[in-house]
């Protein structure tokens, strides 16, 4: 009888996700406020921070993930990441530049590289491919779980501690999560030896459903800005600061109900289908919000758009999975990260700019459109 997809290592993966993004997320719905009003950087110096930042972890990701097939050490690499995060979030607090943070996020992104693509590889070994879709939506799951307790901690802080006094607090959940996978995941030892022959070729050593799909991915995130950008949006629509918090809270909610959900539905009707219905959930979602003129409007927008993590996430992992041997999913997975990441850097830098220049709609309705356009290539996968 086959074993329930959530074993040891897909549980506690996704408990580290869970303190970890609890971590994260304590900070995440003041960042943008603080770095666009208190260090007085605008939406163009918040694009920059978001871009670099994940253009960073994305070249991590790429080197890690082949080092870690390499040296079958997935797990001491993805330990190393959350530990590099863990330490780094919570000196944003003593900040007084807009550099300064920039330099923080490089590093607190650089752990953020350097564990991602081993951890997915780690997911992906440690579950039978009929189950790729489910044990990666749990370990999404359970991340935007933690995105939900985080702000509802912060709103607690926020009477009591001010924004740099609430960054501080973010070290607690940081370190649990490091603890939950260095003590309790275990690494499977039965791997294919690496070919020494294999270098830099190793990267292109791969099927080509494989690289069509980062093609078509590419196109969808040149136009996935970050999501600071919305939070920003909330705050120029009438939404107090003390809201933020919940507001993300919520939304981090109901991407966590749907996660697991969207991935039962992956398995059971096919990937590229939920796929394919979260990004157009997306691009109704940008359309949306580009014409919403009240809070209200803005705010039933920001409910639904949460239903598009649930229905890609995990799902763009699953495939990603499924077009990878167990020897290079660690590789396959930091190309498919370094890809997002440069797409996430062109498209928080291009909408900080454009925003600043044109105004919030035309951005929007261009993350819109590309959206769109890639769900219809996505039918060639």
């Amino acid at each position: 009888m086959k074993k329930n997809f959530l074993n040891r290592n897909i549980f506690f993966l996704g408990l580290t996700s869970l303190f970890n993004d609890i971590a994260s997320e304590i900070i995440h719905p003041l960042l943008p406020v603080f770095i666009a009003e208190t260090l007085k950087a605008g939406a163009r110096g918040l694009g920059i921070v978001e871009g670099i930042a994940e253009f960073t972890s994305s070249i991590f990701k790429l080197i890690s993930g082949n080092l870690s097939d390499k040296y079958k050490r997935r797990k001491n690499f993805a330990v190393l990441g959350y530990l590099i995060a863990a330490l780094t979030r919570p000196l944003i607090g003593f900040t007084s530049h807009i550099y300064q943070v920039v330099l923080l996020r490089f590093f607190d992104r650089t752990g953020k590289g350097i564990r991602q693509a081993p951890r997915d590889a780690l997911i992906a070994i440690s579950s039978f491919p009929e189950d790729y879709g489910k044990a990666f939506s749990f370990q999404r799951a359970m991340d935007h779980l933690g995105a939900f307790i985080g702000p509802l901690i912060t709103i607690v802080l926020i009477s009591h501690f001010t924004i740099r006094q609430i960054f501080y607090f973010s070290i607690i959940p940081g370190i649990i999560a490091v603890i939950s996978i260095g003590i309790f995941v275990k690494e499977k030892k039965k791997e294919i030896e690496f070919k020494k022959k294999d270098k830099f070729s190793f990267y292109f050593n791969l099927p080509f459903k494989f690289y069509f799909f980062l093609f078509v991915f590419f196109i969808f995130t040149i136009g996935n800005s970050s999501d600071t950008f919305i939070i920003l949006k909330a705050k120029k629509e009438g939404a107090l600061l003390i809201t933020l918090p919940l507001l993300w809270s919520i939304f981090n909610l109901i991407k966590s109900i749907s996660s697991l959900p969207a991935g039962y539905l992956a398995d059971r009707f096919g990937k590229k289908r939920v796929l394919f219905a979260g990004w157009m959930i997306y691009s109704v979602s940008y359309l949306s919000f580009a014409f919403a003129k009240d809070f209200k409007s803005f705010l039933l927008t920001f409910m639904f758009y949460g239903l598009y993590f649930g229905f890609t996430e995990g799902i763009e992992r699953a495939i990603v999975s499924d077009f990878l041997p167990e020897d290079k999913k660690g590789t396959g997975f930091g190309i498919f990260h370094f890809v997002k990441g440069t797409g996430l850097l062109i498209a928080s830098i291009f909408f900080g700019f454009m925003w600043d220049i044109f105004g919030i709609k035309i951005p929007f309705l261009i993350g819109s459109v590309l959206a769109f356009l890639a769900g219809f290539l996505l039918i060639f996968v």
